[in-house]
């Protein structure tokens, strides 16, 4: 649903193998689609049985993994996902998980958040977060508040202001990391470094963070 409240309903018709060199490279995934997301400029965001992602844009013919890394993506079925009436910014909601959400021994739901236009590193999640407590059901499209920073509204499960608990509470996340209008990347850096400060954080190099996460970082 786009948010002019338009609604899309997309009919899957099987027309057999299709030939090799009709593909236009096209990969092959296996797991069975658990939730979509259109955005107003057309772009299509699709969640997985098996927790990967995949992004295609309105003039491109392949459907691709948004991140290929394997610690950028959900471990869980995505329940949710959501995006941006300018499909920019893409999030995605996992199912419960008994361990392992962000955390070896956190139970809970993991939520990735990715900017689609960032100039360096589209695949890399601007936020990655995990929910340990109230159920989240549903997750609202990414939006801005009146001071231009990025927030996801959430829908949890549970009774709402009115007390009445059919339909889910519902709050919102915020993205820091998410750049605002004419922020560049160097910029969100800066800010972020000024947010943490209060917290005194501790500048990790490469190798700590290749033997923590599994990622190489190269200059």
């Amino acid at each position: 649903m786009t948010a002019d409240g338009v609604g899309f309903v997309y009919l899957y018709k099987d027309d057999g193998p299709v030939p090799k060199d009709k593909k236009d490279g096209a990969k092959n995934f296996s797991a069975s689609v658990s939730s979509c997301a259109v955005a107003d400029d057309g772009t299509a965001v699709i969640g997985l049985e098996d927790g990967t992602v995949l992004f295609k844009k309105p003039n491109e013919n392949e459907v691709k993994p948004i991140s290929e890394l394997v610690p950028f993506r959900l471990t869980q079925r995505v329940r949710a996902v959501s995006i941006d009436p300018s499909g920019r910014f893409v999030a995605a909601l996992g199912e419960r998980q008994s361990g392992s959400c962000l955390r070896p021994a956190i139970g809970g739901q993991s939520v990735r958040l990715w900017d689609l236009k960032h100039p360096n590193f589209p695949d890399v999640p601007r936020s990655s977060t995990c929910f340990p407590w109230s159920p989240i059901v549903a997750l609202g499209m990414p939006k801005q508040n009146d001071d231009q920073s990025w927030v996801l509204p959430l829908y949890e499960k549970g009774s709402n202001s009115t007390g009445d608990s059919k339909f889910p509470s519902s709050r919102t996340y915020p993205c820091e990391a998410c750049s605002r209008p004419n922020e560049s990347p160097e910029a969100v850096a800066k800010r972020m470094e000024e947010k943490a400060k209060p917290y005194n954080p501790q500048l990790m190099d490469s190798d700590h963070i290749k033997a923590l996460y599994g990622i190489e970082i190269r200059q």
